[in-house]
């Protein structure tokens, strides 16, 4: 019953802690030469993009607004964009703009400053606008 659930959960909680998506602590990674694009919608009706807000704010307290962020991780809020999918409300990053940054970044050193975004027809596939998304600057950062 009940109690048997609050102690499965609070196992599953204790024992897969480290394996959450939310800590900061990825320090080994960024000195390894890893690189993170991170690109969420406004209007996803499937995760709340205060939650990713949240995270990159605890990021740059974790790392400081320096430059030191920014040297492995960008992050791209799309107005208006839904779950990744460019037909919502506005134009979103496409898997393929986002991996090929990514890669060219991993690859290249060739830092994404602005990925191309599109919102596209969802019944015909076609290119309804397109323009570049920006990474996000916010309160949290002094630049």
């Amino acid at each position: 019953g009940y109690k048997e659930f609050v102690l499965l959960f609070d196992l599953g909680a204790e024992k897969f802690a480290d394996s959450l998506g939310d800590s900061v602590e990825i320090d080994a990674f960024a000195s390894h030469g890893g690189k993170v694009i991170i690109d969420h919608g406004t209007d996803d009706p499937l995760i709340p993009v205060d939650g990713t807000l949240d995270y990159y704010r605890k990021l740059v307290e974790h790392f400081g607004s320096s430059g030191s962020l920014d040297s492995f991780l960008r992050l791209y809020i799309t107005p208006g964009d839904s779950h990744g999918n460019c037909w919502g409300n506005n134009a979103g990053i496409t898997e393929k703009a986002g991996m090929t940054a990514l890669i060219d970044w991993v690859e290249k050193g060739i830092s994404p400053e602005g990925v191309r975004k599109v919102r596209v027809n969802r019944k015909k596939g076609e290119l309804i606008t397109e323009g570049i998304q920006f990474p996000y600057r916010s309160e949290y950062r002094n630049d």
